[in-house]
């Protein structure tokens, strides 16, 4: 009889284990502002983002921008994840590679841990290989988040980008300078697989001409996403406050889990 109840007891844990939802990876709440969610140990989700950065009113001559990111982000451990993806730019007289990189995010606590309160540090260095800027450079992200995902969550982004020129002896490429960014946002899960949120995003550059056409830059928007099994969705819009500022940059990111 006992051996007949443990068989029993087993074949209902293996038909529960097949029928479990997937939990939700590293599903990324935002379309700009860095989240602490991260992919589990052992696991690979191949990526996708899809973005445009828009005209900027002030600039009529400035052309809009199509990128691809495109890459596997994998679980190294349940505090690491790595990222390796290219980037692809085109405009309407040209397409080209325009970079690879490697991202690594580290999760302080592990991505177990149930405490409201997580912070991540992001370290991407991007290899330029045909870009606007001739630089490769160096980003780094301190995220702080409150909230897990089936409830109210809150995050924090700043980060940096070092410009490194001298990685591109034969571009001409500009003086090694840094750029500060800024990003937040919130969303809330309206059912267990949709959830939608808004943030804000910008660049500065307190060192350059105040007068460039570049920077700075500050956007507000709207996110929405949709996670079932083990694909995830997410997509929203931003919006420029200035007319020196792109008048719109859509982004649609989107992984399946291996």
């Amino acid at each position: 009889m006992a051996l007949r109840r443990s068989g029993l007891l087993a074949l209902l844990l293996a038909i529960a284990a097949l029928h479990a939802p997937d939990a939700r990876a590293g599903i990324r709440p935002y379309i700009w502002t860095w989240d602490t969610q991260t992919v589990p140990q052992g696991d690979v989700e191949l990526e996708q983002w899809l973005w445009v950065r828009g005209r900027m009113p002030a600039y009529p001559g400035a052309t809009a921008a199509y990128w691809i990111w495109w890459g596997p982000v994998l679980g190294v451990t349940d505090h690491l994840e790595v990222a390796t993806p290219f980037q692809t730019v085109a405009t309407t007289s040209a397409f080209f590679l325009e970079s690879f990189e490697l991202d690594a995010r580290y999760r302080i606590f592990s991505r177990n841990d149930d405490g409201k309160l997580q912070p991540l540090i992001r370290a991407a260095f991007h290899q330029a290989i045909h870009t606007a800027s001739l630089s490769s450079r160096l980003d780094v992200n301190a995220v702080l988040s409150y909230g897990s995902l089936s409830e109210l969550h809150a995050t924090v982004d700043l980060g940096a980008k070092f410009f490194l020129p001298f990685l591109n002896p034969n571009l001409n490429p500009p003086p090694p300078h840094v750029e500060l960014t800024y990003a937040a946002g919130i969303s809330y899960p309206f059912t267990p697989e949709l959830h939608a949120g808004l943030e804000v995003f910008g660049e500065l550059d307190p060192w350059t001409d105040p007068d460039s056409t570049q920077l700075p830059h500050h956007f507000v928007g709207f996110n929405a996403g949709y996670q079932k099994g083990r694909i995830w969705v997410t997509a929203g819009m931003l919006v420029g406050l200035t007319r020196r500022t792109p008048q719109f940059m859509p982004r649609l990111i989107w992984a399946v889990a291996l």
